[in-house]
């Protein structure tokens, strides 16, 4: 029995150590940039009118070039 609980514990700290081993190497592309927003803030021509929680914008067309 004791035995068999040495060979678990070995088993799995072996299991520990190669999957830690075969853990992909971070690359050093991530994390850095720069992002800009532009934009303006401006007087709200419109209010929301609370009646309801169900709202529904309509915003026309949009192409995929202008996202």
């Amino acid at each position: 029995m004791k035995l068999k609980k040495i060979s678990t514990i070995v088993s799995l700290s072996l299991i520990m150590a190669c999957s830690t081993a075969m853990a992909a190497p971070a690359t050093d592309s991530q994390g850095h940039g720069t992002v800009t927003f532009k934009g303006a803030i401006i007087e709200a021509p419109c209010s929301i009118a609370a009646d309801s929680v169900d709202q529904t914008v309509q915003l026309g067309q949009v192409s995929s070039a202008a996202l």
